[in-house]
């Protein structure tokens, strides 16, 4: 089975007895780190497009735009060594922001199966972020009815993905090891 994310050119390949992939069209590569972090920045300026031109968003920017040494995004959920069969692909995408200790983050999950974490910024103050009620969302992409709405998922999850969510934030940047 083979999905395409719309407006890219990747597509998420599910071959029967063999590990989930996602590749680039007419490449076999994984998915780029910068593609999870550039749909959080860019959503991120799709909400407050002021509030991503302070310098503390350069080094994320600059990254993204420059292929520079990765220091922002995890990849959380390993499809290596698992079974198609076994994933449950959800027609869906969503983001979630936190902040926590002066740092803002991201979660972007694609098919509600790949989880990426995206370290965004250091920041002093989030006063001025004119849309900072809706961090307690989650940004829910629905693929199929080609909408876009806010939810809040059941607690075990949101529980979960906060805890993923301050962890990033109160540690500060993670670095990518090869193995990831």
């Amino acid at each position: 089975v083979v999905i395409p994310i719309y407006g890219t050119n990747i597509y998420f390949i599910k071959r029967k007895n063999q590990i989930a992939t996602i590749t680039i069209s007419g490449l076999d590569e994984p998915i780029p780190f910068e593609i999870p972090a550039k749909i959080a920045f860019e959503h991120l300026a799709g909400l407050d497009y002021n509030f991503i031109r302070r310098k503390e968003f350069d080094h994320i920017a600059n990254w993204i735009l420059n292929n520079g040494r990765n220091c922002h995004v995890l990849l959380n959920t390993i499809l290596r060594n698992k079974s198609p069969d076994d994933l449950e692909y959800l027609p869906y995408h969503y983001i979630k922001f936190g902040f926590q200790s002066g740092g803002l983050s991201a979660i972007v999950v694609l098919f509600g199966v790949i989880k990426f974490l995206i370290f965004l910024a250091e920041i002093d103050s989030m006063e001025d972020f004119l849309r900072k009620n809706m961090l307690k969302y989650y940004h829910i992409y629905d693929l199929k009815r080609k909408n876009i709405f806010l939810d809040i998922p059941p607690p075990e999850i949101i529980e979960y993905d906060d805890m993923l969510l301050n962890a990033v934030t109160k540690w500060g940047i993670w670095e990518l090891h090869d193995e990831n």
